[in-house]
């Protein structure tokens, strides 16, 4: 479903992630994999986004907010712009997420909004057009592309649009990506000597950690409970382990008994490097005998049992190995950087007026 949104809303689809990145969480309260990680949290601050309050104004929907080569960019526009991206995202972030970062939004909508309109002005004067048939194509792949028991029409009517609008979307997308590929075509390929010198400059990035798979069963206390209880805690799990090395079955045994989000799983905590989680169970991951279950530990989730399945050793990626990634990275850097360099000519060769401050709107978007 990404194709769709990338073609319906070809210069939006990357906003949210200049935004939002990072923002979104899964309000989880049990402990799992993450929480035995150490160290702070790596979702990404949105705070930073916001800057210094701003005086709020308020604007008509029919208000200019910008106009390009004479054709203006209303209010309602850039509004209905801002939502068809809000809700794009797989999940909707809260309401006061929204209004902290409602300003910079707007702004780096109408940015693009600018953006799109200049390049329709260029795809007209370059005179690129799109078959018909190389648009049905690819609206056939799009719709492949759905979920199962999902139609793309379905879709595009709980947004508010048809498959008739999309389709002249999708080609209009697709005539302002031929543009672009002719425009851009002679810069983005990364030379050899590129991708040898950015393994060389960034050897680090290209260093595996070792890592180990494992599963665990985790019997919980609260840092308040009494020593009796965490006694009576410690008992349990060490009764759990005396009926697996019995016999019992691990994965059901954790189903029946373990605390975490991880027990409808079996207690299946999948691939980690060392030192991602706290001490005492990082050690006893890289330390137990493979396809052993271990003595209860302790860390400030209760009492775990943990048995390892499989570890691998760090190592350094080769550069034959990383070179097909390197060279579409470096290739896909050079692609944005052209891209920009080409919006930056377009635009300074046309007419666009700023009529409104967009990043000082208050506007309060409708869940």
């Amino acid at each position: 479903m990404k194709k769709a949104i990338e073609y319906s809303c070809p210069m939006l689809a990357s906003i949210l992630l200049l935004v939002f990145v990072g923002g979104v969480g899964c309000g989880r309260s049990e402990p799992d994999a993450m929480d035995l990680q150490e160290g702070p949290s790596s979702d990404a601050s949105l705070s930073d986004l916001a800057g210094e309050p701003a005086p709020a104004i308020t604007l008509d929907a029919n208000t200019a907010v910008a106009k390009v080569n004479g054709e203006e960019i209303l209010f309602s526009e850039l509004q209905e712009q801002v939502e068809k991206l809000v809700m794009s995202l797989p999940q909707m972030p809260s309401a006061q997420m929204l209004e902290q970062q409602m300003p910079s939004i707007m702004q780096r909508v109408l940015d693009s909004m600018i953006s799109e309109k200049l390049l329709k002005d260029a795809v007209a004067a370059e005179q690129i057009s799109v078959p018909d048939s190389d648009v049905v194509k690819q609206l056939r792949q799009i719709a492949s592309q759905m979920p199962e028991g999902r139609k793309l029409s379905e879709l595009l009517e709980e947004r508010g649009s048809s498959i008739e609008e999309f389709q002249s979307q999708l080609k209009e997308g697709m005539a302002t990506r031929k543009l672009i590929e002719m425009k851009t075509e002679d810069k983005i390929e990364a030379s050899s000597d590129e991708v040898e010198s950015f393994y060389s400059d960034n050897a680090g990035k290209f260093s595996i950690p070792e890592t180990a798979s494992a599963h665990h069963i985790l019997i919980g206390f609260r840092p308040e409970d009494s020593e009796e209880i965490k006694q009576s805690k410690l008992e349990e799990i060490k009764g759990i382990r005396e009926q697996i090395v019995s016999g019992a079955d691990f994965e059901q045994m954790a189903r029946e008994h373990s605390s975490g989000p991880s027990a409808a799983r079996g207690g299946d905590l999948g691939k980690f490097p060392r030192g991602q989680m706290l001490p005492a169970f990082d050690q006893a991951a890289f330390s137990q005998p493979i396809g052993e279950v271990g003595e209860p530990i302790e860390t400030r989730f209760g009492y775990h049992i943990v048995r390892v399945d499989e570890r691998a050793p760090g190592r350094t990626i080769p550069l034959e190995e990383a070179r097909a990634d390197i060279q579409t990275y470096l290739s896909d850097k050079k692609r944005q950087q052209a891209l920009g360099e080409y919006l930056q000519e377009l635009r300074a060769d046309a007419d666009v007026e700023i009529l409104q401050d967009v990043s000082k709107i208050q506007a309060k978007f409708s869940r």
